[in-house]
């Protein structure tokens, strides 16, 4: 405080990480039973980093008359991030023909085979991004 007296403060440390790879992957669709209804996907996938970076902001939460306020919020670079980025996709879905289209849903993974950063940063312990989603895809038949 201004009067030079020092109080012991609890800090909860806030990190936001973001990874944009720009990303080619090449995946095989493998039908369970016919030529549409359930099926399996499988594939891999090679991405090169566009965006490697965190933000980091310190916010006191003890002591009580002191808490939200904030400290030096920090964006950077994260250092040594690897350029590269393999991963499988593994996946599964339904074909649902309905009056001359298919509405497929669809969920997909994409879990990663390389480290985001060299060990020497990760205590040897791998940081390794995996990610699931799920769409909903509907196609028009043509001819």
């Amino acid at each position: 405080d201004e009067y030079g007296d020092l109080y012991a403060v609890a800090i909860d440390n806030n990190m936001d990480y973001t990874l944009q790879y720009l990303t080619i992957a090449g995946v095989m669709k493998i039908y369970f039973y016919r030529t549409y209804g359930f099926y399996f996907l499988a594939g891999a996938s090679v991405g090169s980093l566009l965006t490697g970076e965190y933000d980091y902001r310190p916010v006191v939460v003890q002591p009580t008359w002191a808490a939200g306020s904030e400290g030096t919020a920090v964006n950077r670079e994260i250092p040594d991030v690897n350029s590269f980025r393999f991963s499988l996709i593994p996946g599964i879905g339904y074909d649902f023909y309905y009056r001359g289209m298919f509405i497929t849903p669809e969920i997909t993974g994409d879990i990663a085979l390389t480290d985001v950063l060299d060990d020497s940063y990760t205590s040897n312990e791998p940081w390794r991004v995996i990610n699931l989603q799920g769409t909903l895809r509907i196609s028009f038949i043509i001819l």
